[in-house]
């Protein structure tokens, strides 16, 4: 997950999108410290992509993507939740896919407790 992604400048675009993210945030009840973290996480996803625009991303590799964050080690469940959560607001609410809103993100979290638990 290479952060140098995150702590370069942005664009005047990427202001507005990010600034809008962080209002669909508070729409879920997230604020604060939380919802800085909420960004970053929502930041690496999306600056990660190379390429790949956001609204292009398949469930497929949104699959592949928690599966090898799930096995980075010292990445902790409740890292893996908190990446999920703001992935599930990244793409319900800032992407004009049809997938998200059939996705299991319930599933991906109950996976998420379930590795916590094995651990």
């Amino acid at each position: 997950m290479a952060k140098e992604h995150v702590k370069r400048k942005m664009s005047g675009k990427e202001q507005v999108f990010w600034g809008k993210y962080a209002e669909k945030l508070a729409k879920y009840g997230v604020s604060g410290r939380n919802a800085e973290w909420h960004v970053r996480r929502a930041q690496e996803f999306v600056y990660g992509l190379d390429g790949l625009k956001l609204n292009a991303v398949s469930s497929a590799y949104l699959d592949s993507y928690l599966d090898v964050l799930g096995r980075t080690p010292g990445f902790k469940v409740w890292q893996l939740r908190q990446v999920i959560y703001a992935l599930r607001i990244l793409f319900l609410e800032m992407t004009e896919l049809d997938w998200p809103a059939a996705y299991d993100w319930e599933g991906r979290l109950s996976a998420c407790e379930k590795k916590g638990q094995a651990a």
